[in-house]
Order: C-alpha cells, then structure tokens, then sequence
C-alpha cells in the first residue's frame, strides 16, 4: 500500500532540491543539475560583461634598406587597456540587469522544477484513479452480465422483445471497451512515471493536497512572479539603453618594451615606452528617439502583461474552486444514494434469506453500492488533481507547511 502523508507533513516537498532529486531519474537529476550551474556561471559573466579585456602582445619584425641592404630586427611586447569608467548609469544598469536576468532565469528554473515534481504527482493520482475506474467497470460488466442472462431469459420465455436484450449486450460490449480503455491508460501512466523517475510508485509518497489560500496563490504563483522579474529584466534593458545615448568616459592606457637592433647601420636602441588618456564621446544617432520609445513600450508592455496575468491567475483559481465544488457535490449527491442502497441490501438481503427475492437482485445491488462507494473515492482523486493545480503554481512559502 502507498504511504499517503498529509501535506503539511511533507514540508517543502515539492521545491526542495534534495527532495526533487530522490523523486526524479538520474538521468534527469543531472540535467537539472547543469541548468542551475549554467544559470549560475551565466550571472558571473554578465555581470562583469562591462569590463573589457587587457590586451597583451608580443611581436618580432625584420626589414632589410632597399639602399643599403641592411637587415634590422625588433622586438616588443606590450599590454594595452582600454575601458569605460562612466557611462552615464550605463556600468550601474548592466549589473543590475545581469542580476535581474539571473532572478528570471531562476524562477523560471524553480517552476520547471515544479512541474516536474507536479507531474510525478498528478501521474500517481491519475494512476490511482484509473485502477478504482477499472475496478468500478468490472462490477459494472458484471452488472450487465445479470441483466443479459435475465433478459435472455425472458426474451427466450416471450416476456420482452430482442430489443432490451439487445440493449444489454451493446452497454455490456461498451464497457468493456471502455474497461480497455482504462487498462491502457493505467498502463501508459506507469510508462510515463518510469520515464521521469527510478522509483515505482509504491516507493513515493503521496501527500494529501489541500486548498491554497487565494491571498498566497496570487502573491507566490509562479507565472506572476516569473511575469514581474521579466519586467524588471525589461525596465533595466531600457535603462541601459538610454545611457547608451549619454555622454561616457574612457580610459585608454598602453605601456611597452622594445628592442632595436641593425649591425649593419650601428642603429639599436632598447626602452620602455607607455602613453595614458582619457576620452568623452556620445553618440549622435538619428535612430535614438525611436530606440529609446521602442525599449521603454517594451517595459510599459511587460508591465501591463503582468497584471493581465494576475487577472488570469485569479480567474484561475476560482475556475478550480469550481471544479472542486462541482465534484463535492457529486459526492454529496452519491453519499445520498448510498444511504438509499443501503436500506435496499436491507430489504433484498432479507427477502433473498425468505426465499421472495432471486440472488441476482442481492448481488445487483450490492454490485452498484460498490461502484458508488469507487464513484466517491474517484471525485476526491479528481479533487486531489484539482489542488495539484494550485499547489504547484505556488512557489516555496506560498503553501501551508
């Protein structure tokens, strides 16, 4: 049997990275692996991307006079610098981008995360689900095959037509199908979960989901979040190029050794030599208004999406409020029948021991009390699947521990 722990048990399950990486494959474990490392060794080199490399040379010529036939040699090293010190803001704004680019790449990383650990979890649900469905459709079959006989029966004695029996044995042959059905689909979810993970699913554990608070949905979901660090991203491109239109200074710097040597011409020399300035430029482009306005719409673009997106995530969550409802009231709805069935396994049970009753209405009835009783525990699975949705929409600390 699978160990089913309360959510608030499991803590972090979902986002811890130790946790995600004992549900996921090896395989997929390295990957994930590489893409925080990556994301990591990507926010080291923008950040410093402003600052230009030292360029470092050595060189060695010959020349021969077309007068004189004499053959000279030098040579030289030299280190050469040249860097922008100001920008207008520009140097500030390059950091701050390199920072913001890394917290989107981050959360976008933290979500594939999640919907990983949110498919592993949906698989085990969908899983569970499908092995009641299968269950529910073989006592459904078996229903069936009562009433065919009975029919079967009555139509060989001329009580009723070939057309209920007829009837019978197309909804008998329509679920099979559907029980077929309900094999594969339980056979290809095993499938999926052995693709994604080295455990099988008896190995994992299955929290129980519970419902998120709106408030918390909205201020750590994922697809907000994600939306509002990409404006950031947006706003500091802006920034930056706006300053790429403003005055900037450069420092230029260059020091030398050489070594002149001619024989023939009893010509050499041997020193250093170094040279040091600095520079003001800005740029005059007659493209600069309009790059400027299209950087900042792309900002005021962005800005906008964001709230759009919290307009959907919210609209969201009560689409699956309404879900979780609809199948409460199933339930509800089904618990009714079976305070019903029961009084009829009563009444039938005791009619079947005083020999009124045939043992085909007994075991009809006891058949359909069972494929209530798999009715109800399929809407808390689709509730569960329900809650799935809300819970890995939410980042860490937007969830009850």
């Amino acid at each position: 049997m699978r160990l089913v722990l309360p959510l608030g048990l499991m803590g972090s399950l979902v986002l811890n990275a130790a946790e995600l990486e004992s549900l996921l494959g090896s395989e997929k474990q390295d990957v994930q692996k590489y893409k925080q490392t990556l994301l990591e060794t990507t926010y080291e080199k923008q950040k410093y991307s402003w600052i230009n490399p030292l360029g470092v040379a050595l060189e060695y010529n010959t020349n021969e006079s077309a007068q004189s036939n004499a053959v000279g040699e030098s040579k030289s090293a030299y280190v050469n610098f040249n860097q922008d010190v100001f920008r207008s803001g520009g140097i500030y704004y390059s950091m701050d981008y390199a920072q913001s680019q890394k917290n989107y790449s981050q959360i976008s990383l933290d979500e594939e995360n999640a919907a990983l650990s949110q498919e592993i979890y949906q698989t085990l649900l969908s899983m569970s689900r499908y092995d009641k469905q299968i269950k529910q459709s073989e006592l459904k079959i078996d229903n069936y095959e009562i009433e065919i006989f009975l029919k079967r029966q009555q139509y060989e004695a001329g009580d009723v037509d070939i057309t209920l029996l007829n009837n019978a044995l197309m909804n008998r042959n329509q679920e099979l199908k559907n029980l077929m059905s309900l094999k594969t689909l339980l056979k290809n979810s095993r499938i999926n979960l052995a693709k994604m993970s080295d455990l099988k699913e008896e190995e994992i554990p299955l929290p129980r989901f519970t419902l998120v608070d709106e408030a918390a949905f909205l201020e750590y979901n994922y697809n907000i979040d994600k939306q509002a660090k990409q404006a950031l991203v947006l706003n500091d491109q802006y920034k930056i190029t706006h300053s790429n239109y403003l005055p900037k200074v450069s420092l230029n710097a260059q020091y030398g050794i050489t070594e002149y040597d001619n024989n023939d011409l009893r010509v050499n020399y041997d020193g250093d030599y170094y040279s040091a300035g600095l520079k003001v430029s800005m740029p005059l482009d007659f493209n600069r208004g309009a790059t400027v306005e299209e950087a900042k719409i792309t900002y005021l673009k962005s800005q906008a999406e964001m709230l759009e997106q919290k307009r959907e995530q919210n609209a969201y969550y009560k689409q699956i409020l309404s879900n979780i409802e609809s199948f409460e009231e199933y339930i509800k709805l089904t618990q009714k029948n079976l305070v019903l069935y029961k009084e009829l396994l009563d009444v039938t049970s005791k009619a079947v021991n005083a020999g009124y009753k045939a043992g085909y209405d007994l075991k009809t009835l006891q058949n359909t009390n069972a494929i209530d009783e798999y009715e109800i525990s399929i809407n808390e699975i689709n509730i569960q699947l329900e809650l799935v949705k809300l819970h890995f929409i939410v980042r860490e600390g937007g969830y009850e521990k």
